[in-house]
């Protein structure tokens, strides 16, 4: 079985690498192969078109990416695929070596209670995973960023969040862990059904707290500064039927100079998020439909349908440990040095089923959000009929973010939760079904219709 699982993941991760040929490599003239900063991407767009394309729906060139995006491009998915054979070498190491049942024997005998020594086992086993995955994290998310021109952190920010983290993770593990433990002890039959369901359950909870208690512990959220823009926002959220949304910025330049923004929460903790990154590159016009986008995300339920998706790929994962799991461990069990899926020591079995699920999963969760941010993008158009500032604010995004226009299609297919930026961008040029007199696919949500 161990071998079948890392045949599955060895084959998608080859397949991925296989089609990195493909993507995109024509680079562009020698000009702009020198670099255009996105806040002259506007300018350099303009002194290459007629007037007419500062009107409202003229049509904006895809750009070709630059050399260093390309390469940062490369060098991402390189890290991307040694990310995911990672997340599932580092708990298969743990699992079939005995370290894991050792591990839940220390934790035993540290912790008085079962509850407590859960919590033991899992802070033990996040440090191990920590420290194994510490290269692999330092120069994905530290070094390359540097090398980029596309970090701002200092070492000591990045190990402080990172660290932070960590102490999440053993919180949220731990408390899963407790529950599920005690359900496949009380019901050997149907514990996948009801763990399925409180896994569930957690993912749409820690969607609703993440915006207050998680996010603030790694930067500071404010109410937008710029009145101006905040009374345009407001004006936006009354046509979409958003009256009180809750609007912040986020002091993201602390840590990055790309640029985004987002919706999170779910019911009164739903929140759209600036960066503050993003407010400062991007002219009024290009906010204004950047914030249509988020407003669609809002009143399109897509948080809701995003949770329900991971939900249901955890179910998944737990029905496939519930179908294997236990002829794994009766097998190997004086190898694995535990003899139950309720064991400490079977954690990291369930962690190693869950990143090979999330893995071969990834094709259809990613599928299901490039329709929501699709949907969001024509919602965004609909409610500003501003195509031109919706095309520039891509190019602005592709520029700044070193972004391709046309990634490769498997790489696409495994790691693209958006549309591609070049197919962003062919959309806000064609899409206008009111210049034909047609109404729009959500026109009818808008006030003052």
């Amino acid at each position: 079985m161990k071998s079948r699982i890392a045949a599955v993941v060895l084959l998608g991760l080859g397949l991925v690498c296989a089609s990195l040929a493909s993507a995109e490599t024509n680079l562009p003239h020698a000009e702009a192969a020198a670099g255009v900063s996105a806040g002259d991407s506007t300018t350099a767009l303009l002194t290459n078109t007629p007037e007419q394309t500062v009107e409202r729906f003229a049509s904006v060139p895809v750009p070709e990416p630059s050399e260093k995006a390309v390469r940062f491009y490369r060098s991402g998915v390189a890290w991307w695929l040694a990310s995911e054979a990672w997340s599932c070498f580092v708990p298969a190491v743990i699992l079939f070596t005995g370290c894991s049942g050792w591990l839940g024997r220390q934790a035993k005998r540290l912790g008085r209670w079962d509850f407590a020594a859960t919590f033991v086992f899992v802070l033990l086993y996040l440090l191990i995973a920590y420290i194994l995955s510490f290269p692999v994290s330092y120069f994905r998310d530290y070094v390359r960023l540097h090398d980029y021109g596309l970090s701002n952190q200092s070492f000591v920010r990045w190990l402080d969040h990172s660290l932070r983290k960590t102490v999440v993770n053993v919180m949220v593990f731990g408390a899963v862990f407790v529950v599920l433990r005690e359900l496949i002890r009380r019901s050997p039959r149907r514990w996948w059904v009801y763990c399925s369901v409180f896994v569930g359950g957690v993912v749409f909870f820690m969607a609703f707290i993440y915006p207050v208690w998680i996010n603030p512990l790694f930067n500071r959220f404010r109410p937008m500064q710029d009145k101006q823009l905040e009374a345009d926002i407001g004006a936006l959220a009354h046509r979409a039927g958003i009256d009180g949304a809750h609007i912040y910025e986020v002091d993201k330049s602390a840590d990055t100079k790309q640029m985004n923004a987002y919706v999170n929460g779910l019911g009164s903790t739903k929140r759209i998020v600036l960066w503050d990154t993003l407010l400062a590159k991007l002219d009024p016009d290009e906010l204004r439909v950047v914030m249509a986008h988020e407003m669609g995300h809002y009143v399109l339920r897509h948080v809701l349908l995003r949770c329900l998706s991971r939900a249901l790929i955890y179910a998944l994962s737990i029905w496939l440990i519930y179908r294997f799991g236990s002829h794994i461990i009766s097998r190997l069990s004086h190898r694995l040095g535990f003899a139950s899926l309720s064991d400490l020591g079977a954690v990291p079995l369930f962690l190693l089923f869950v990143a090979v699920g999330m893995f071969l999963t990834a094709p259809l969760f990613n599928a299901a959000s490039r329709y929501t941010e699709h949907e969001a993008d024509r919602f965004a158009l609909e409610m500003t009929h501003h195509n031109h500032a919706a095309a520039l604010s891509f190019v602005n995004v592709q520029q700044q973010n070193l972004g391709v226009s046309r990634p490769a299609f498997l790489e696409h297919l495994w790691r693209g939760t958006h549309p591609s930026l070049g197919d962003r961008i062919d959309f806000a040029n064609s899409y206008q079904p009111w210049t034909e007199g047609k109404p729009g696919k959500y026109e009818h949500l808008f006030k003052g219709n």
